[in-house]
């Protein structure tokens, strides 16, 4: 063969070629991104829709049907999936895993300009988002201190947010918490009433008035000056002097008819950590970027922050995507070294020999860190799913390695050369070693070319796999005929005292070897009962398939899970912070609990619901596996009257819900649907082994409704919307304009005075 006779001809070469090989393999494995999972596009578009005041029934008539219509045009969809809630729509588009995200992304976003005027005014602007992985939050941490709410979401917008966003890999940064300032314009009704004037009125001249306006250029030769009229608001006090409406000559001021107060906006999202208020950060990475590399480049301006903030400010992490990063695969890594061990020294006790068992075993470094090239070359990185591949592909490695070089030595102790046996040892079992290689490819290489989401999950590992046993191929045809030649002789009595040591084991595989002889014959003389018995054995392992456990991912012991509460329909964000602190006390009771963050107020600020993460004490900290204290909660929340609790894995990535079963019934009739889906509520919740079973479908809110009088409204004029439009202006608000300050915008609110709403709304 050309190959093993160039690499005894040429060792230089050779040499060069491995040593090329285990530099820009180990500089490629310093530059591969560490994640979690690999980088896969998901074929998921969500159209997030705010619309404050509606009830759940408004946003589905007016809002998701019309987006689920005018979206069901586009080519590639799949699916279509939508949550109508209280102030809020969200449309899930699901599209066939042939289509380019990112080209129906822009089709989604062509639909939408053509959808948007077809939705009420009020709605704000629809919110399109590509499903990513990578974008997922890398990191939440709490920002806590003593002083009031106010000025700690000042301090974090100011001097923190900033930071954070500077920093290299960070893509966006949210913040939940805190009190916002908000400058209220806080009318009073019967002033209104006695100067007639219309609550339209007031947004009008709030955002007439409050701009700053071009007015072109003006040529002064020899020099240019441009024209600008600044009317923008510099202070809230300037507001008061506004002049809305003249009555016979008088002017009527802002300051007659409302009060100016400089406020918060009403709190809707509460963050806590370990029962204390805080400003919560949500950090995401750019896509593509290290989330391991991020993370640590987080921490270092955490770091430089704490020093500069002022006394009694703290700074906490509360999910640390990182942390699982490296344990699982540092996890994995030690599997795979240790692996690599046990391979060698298996490997050295049925060889004997020191130099044949470093010659073989020299296979597995090599490949390894030429697998790592190609994995920086097609931009993978390094996760669970590469390094699954590298670990199953230990033992394989070595294979080919070990045929060529027991050929080599075989003919060496029979007395051929040891060059002329490096030469002729490998083609003479050179075919058989190709086929049990391509046999390996042919077996893996298919798995990377699977359809669905699980094949781009394993589109990384079967590459990994296969560029590993080929490359070891080529190790075989040249490295191990070559160091055959040169390190492989005669003299074997200097190992005398080794085979002495390796005499009792040489007596023993003696013993398996004529056993194994002799049962072998025996198969061979009775073939129809090898082939019955083998036939049964494949039959009774098929019939045990459907008592094993089917998942994409193995559970884990991740030290991390999520628990929701739902307070009664109506609650108000008080009451359900309330209820969250008696739960919050209760976890952290719990000596396995190292953390508890809290979010109150879900989905687009849901007063009745809450989310609270749980960070358990690193494993060796504790006895109890992550599933146990689960259960141990689960049963404690079970006893705490009028609410509902989930409790569920963090799933693969962070921010997802792992849910295993999801049942979807569908159907035209709202009615007919929520009495199916309490029967199938009923039927899981008597199946074994179900937990935190819920239903999507929720009661609406108490609420008051205002029947127009028609007839009236038209003898005085005064349309529907004008009607709507006034109500809505002076219970939930109206934002007439902005005050800018600096970088900052505060909105400016119209609405009534807290007392009038509370005298107005108990009548």
């Amino acid at each position: 063969m050309i190959l093993p006779d160039l690499s005894i001809r040429r060792p230089v070469f050779i040499v060069m070629q491995v040593l090329a090989v285990m530099v820009l393999g180990w500089i490629s494995y310093t530059r591969i991104p560490i994640d979690l999972m690999p980088d896969v596009e998901f074929p998921f578009i969500s159209i997030t829709t705010i619309y404050p005041g509606a009830g759940a029934k408004e946003i589905e008539n007016q809002v998701t049907e019309k987006l689920e219509e005018g979206m069901s045009s586009i080519s590639g969809l799949k699916n279509i999936y939508s949550t109508s809630a209280e102030g809020f729509s969200q449309v899930f588009l699901e599209f066939h895993l042939d289509v380019d995200v990112r080209e129906a992304n822009q089709d989604v976003r062509e639909q939408m300009y053509k959808i948007r005027r077809d939705l009420p005014s009020g709605v704000e602007e629809p919110t399109i988002v590509r499903f990513d992985v990578s974008a997922t939050p890398v990191m939440i941490f709490a920002f806590s201190s003593d002083m009031p709410l106010d000025q700690l979401r000042n301090l974090a917008e100011d001097k923190v947010k900033n930071r954070i966003e500077q920093t290299e890999g960070v893509a966006g940064v949210e913040l939940v918490g805190g009190w916002e300032r908000e400058i209220k314009v806080e009318l009073d009704c019967r002033k209104l009433e006695a100067y007639n004037i219309p609550i339209q009125r007031v947004t009008e001249v709030l955002a007439s008035e409050n701009l700053n306006v071009p007015g072109g250029r003006i040529d002064q030769e020899p020099r240019e000056i441009i024209l600008r009229t600044t009317g923008e608001f510099q202070t809230a006090d300037q507001i008061n002097d506004l002049i809305v409406v003249a009555r016979q000559g008088v002017p009527i001021y802002i300051r007659h008819i409302a009060r100016v107060k400089d406020s918060f906006k009403e709190q809707r999202e509460i963050a806590k950590l370990n029962g204390r208020p805080s400003v919560s950060f949500i950090v995401r990475k750019q896509s593509g970027g290290n989330t391991v590399k991020v993370c640590d480049n987080l921490k270092k301006t955490l770091g430089k922050l704490e020093k500069e903030l002022p006394s009694g400010t703290t700074i906490e992490i509360a999910a640390d995507q990182s942390r699982y990063i490296r344990r699982s695969v540092a996890d994995t890594m030690r599997t795979l070294f240790l692996g690599a061990l046990f391979v060698t020294i298996v490997v050295f006790l049925f060889l004997g020999n020191v130099r044949s068992t470093l010659i073989a075993a020299l296979a597995i470094p090599t490949s390894i860190f030429a697998t790592f090239m190609l994995m920086y070359t097609l931009g993978y990185s390094i996760n669970l799913m590469t390094l699954m591949g590298l670990s199953l592909a230990v033992g394989i490695l070595i294979d080919d390695a070990i045929v060529v070089r027991e050929n080599i030595f075989r003919h060496i102790e029979e007395g051929m050369e040891p060059e002329k046996a490096a030469s002729f040892g490998t083609s003479e079992v050179g075919l058989a070693v190709m086929a049990c290689t391509f046999s390996i490819a042919a077996v893996f290489l298919p798995v990377a070319y699977m359809g669905g989401i699980v094949g781009k999950f394993f589109e990384a590992f079967a590459f990994t796999v296969t560029f590993a046993v080929m490359y070891s191929l080529w190790d075989s045809f040249t490295m191990a005929p070559m160091l055959s030649a040169r390190f492989l002789g005669k003299q074997r009595d200097k190992e005398s005292l080794l085979k002495k040591l390796f005499r009792p084991f040489e007596r023993f595989y003696g013993r398996v070897n004529q056993g194994y002889r002799r049962m072998l014959a025996w198969s061979l003389n009775h073939k129809a009962v090898v082939l019955t018995l083998a036939g049964v054995l494949f039959l009774l392992s098929l019939s045990l398939i459907p008592f094993i456990g089917k998942e994409m991912f193995p559970e884990g012991d991740r030290g991390e899970f999520r628990v929701e509460i739902e307070t009664a329909v109506g609650s108000s964000i008080s009451n359900t912070e309330k209820i969250t602190a008696q739960l919050e006390d209760m976890l952290l009771a719990y000596p396995e609990v190292k953390a508890v963050f809290t979010t109150v107020g879900l989905n687009m600020g849901a007063a009745n619901q809450t989310a609270l993460r749980v960070e358990l004490v690193p494993p060796d900290e504790r006895e109890k596996l992550t599933h146990q204290v689960e259960d141990e909660i689960r049963g404690g929340l079970a006893e705490i009257p009028g609410i509902k609790s989930k409790v569920s894995m963090i799933g693969m990535f962070e921010g997802e819900e792992q849910l295993p079963i999801e049942l979807y019934i569908k159907g035209p009739n709202i009615e007919v649907l929520d009495l199916l889906s309490q029967r199938v509520l009923q039927i899981v919740e008597n199946t074994p082994g179900a937990v935190d079973i819920d239903r999507s479908l929720r009661g609406g809110k108490p609420e008051v409704q205002v029947v127009i009088d028609r007839g009236q409204a038209n003898r005085l004029g005064i349309s529907t919307g004008q009607i709507a439009s006034t109500l809505r202006s002076l219970v939930d608000g109206t934002v007439a304009t902005k005050l800018r300050q600096g970088d900052k915008e505060v909105d400016v609110r119209v609405n009534l005075t807290p007392s009038q709403m509370r005298s107005r709304g108990s009548r």
